[in-house]
């Protein structure tokens, strides 16, 4: 609508809007999810700062399943209630989960940078007509982009999504691990050619984060497992001489990740342990899961991703069918021929155009289809697991929104379909409020 669209046009606006609307659905959020929202993050640290609390039998001394981690950060804004006095049980409650509301403010903006860098990448003159194939309009700064009318589509469906409303405020390792895991995407360079301008420290610091958000939940592993190679074999192909660096950055930035998760893990149990291991012995190899209850293969396809994404499904239809018939007839190789990494020796270093070169679209399809796949190859299954995925869907929703919207036939009147999308818009804002809280 006209709010969104004018909150759109300056960063800082799109920032406090992100933060204060996350702050309110931590505050407005009354509904129950399941147990893992309070037993796995802030009765911990609850325990962690005031001497007392309940563990389940993951954090008990004969399983240690879960990392101390996660539940060090949400116990950060408990220390300075206990030493002001200040620890109501109000208090206590609800400042873990205005923490992770300002994490659920840094992951929208992150997932608008990432909608950007796909769709609107800053251009020079001589990309426009390719612009004009791939179906957006050329932008010239960081400005223009901010003031594209696809991110208003963006900023829509990231307020009106309603279990982005119900899941992004809660106390979930899932949650944390989306937040990190768009903290990593927001410096990583997804292709040889990178589709940015970010410097191999870039590179690394995207990796460590990375490291972490495996870290705080063993399972986002799998999307790095995914883009990890895949970045690999676009090095590879290219014929790039930083390999033996990347895989380097790669081994560097896991190890100090699991010195800083073993070193905390060893206080918080008072024991040597690797709980990354024990996690992925108990849940994997002996499959404890299953315990909880398993679904049908097609668990996430038929129930998780029609549920979660209920009001959208016409427009990520149109997204993907967008995405694939511009990768058909006017798409560039999913991988580049050449290197344009700075300072490579094989390749001719970044020109005007390979610069501002967007990733290929068709990833955010792959990564979608890759993480879904593995995890409906588990038989125990959850909504929450393939939260870290709903921004990534959400992308391409908006996508197609944006597709639908200047595909409007000309006979038909902008102020009709303005009309229809602004009650459109009422119309979900209330259902994800409704639904959600």
């Amino acid at each position: 609508s006209a709010a969104l669209c004018y909150i759109a046009g300056s960063w800082q606006r799109i920032g406090l809007f992100f933060l204060l609307l996350r702050l309110c659905n931590s505050l407005l959020l009354a509904t129950y999810f399941d147990p893992d929202e309070y037993w796995q993050g802030p009765e911990v640290a609850h325990r962690l700062v005031f001497g007392y609390g309940y563990k389940t039998w993951e954090w008990r001394d004969e399983f240690m399943l879960r990392g101390f981690l996660h539940p060090f950060i949400l116990s950060l804004p408990l220390w300075p209630l206990r030493m002001l006095k200040l620890d109501s049980p109000f208090l206590v409650s609800i400042a873990p989960h205005l923490l992770q509301a300002c994490f659920a403010a840094l992951q929208d903006l992150l997932t608008l940078h990432l909608f950007m860098r796909f769709f609107l990448p800053p251009r020079p003159p001589a990309s426009l007509t390719h612009h004009r194939l791939s179906g957006t309009a050329p932008v010239t700064s960081l400005h223009d982009a901010s003031t594209h009318p696809m991110v208003c589509h963006m900023l829509c469906v990231l307020s009106f999504s309603w279990f982005m409303w119900y899941c992004t405020p809660r106390t979930y390792s899932n949650t944390m691990e989306a937040a990190l895991t768009f903290a990593a995407l927001r410096f990583w360079p997804l292709t040889a050619n990178g589709g940015t301008t970010a410097s191999a420290s870039h590179r690394f610091f995207a990796l460590l984060i990375a490291a972490f958000s495996v870290i705080i939940r063993p399972t986002a592993l799998i999307i790095w497992l995914f883009l990890g190679p895949f970045y690999l074999i676009s090095l590879i192909i290219a014929r790039c001489s930083h390999i033996m660096r990347f895989v380097l950055e790669v081994v560097v930035a896991g190890g100090i990740a699991l010195a800083v998760a073993f070193a905390v893990d060893c206080v918080g149990y008072g024991a040597w342990t690797v709980v990354s291991w024990n996690f992925f012995k108990v849940n994997v190899l002996e499959d404890v899961g299953s315990y909880y209850g398993t679904h049908p293969w097609h668990w996430y396809l038929s129930q998780a991703w029609p549920t979660l994404l209920i009001p959208f499904l016409p427009l990520l239809l149109a997204g993907i069918l967008r995405i694939l018939y511009v990768q058909h007839n006017h798409g560039t190789a999913i991988f580049p021929s050449s290197c344009t990494c700075p300072g490579c020796a094989t390749g001719k270093g970044q020109s005007a155009e390979s610069k501002h070169q967007p990733p290929n679209r068709v990833l955010l399809l792959l990564v979608l289809a890759w993480v879904t796949a593995v995890y409906s190859k588990l038989g125990h299954k959850e909504f929450r697991f393939i939260f870290p995925l709903l921004p990534i869907a959400l992308i391409v929703v908006a996508f197609g929104a944006h597709t639908l919207w200047e595909g409007t036939p000309p006979r038909v009147s902008h102020q009709h379909v303005r009309l229809c999308v602004h009650l459109l818009a009422c119309a979900l804002f209330a259902l994800s409020l409704s639904v959600a809280l």
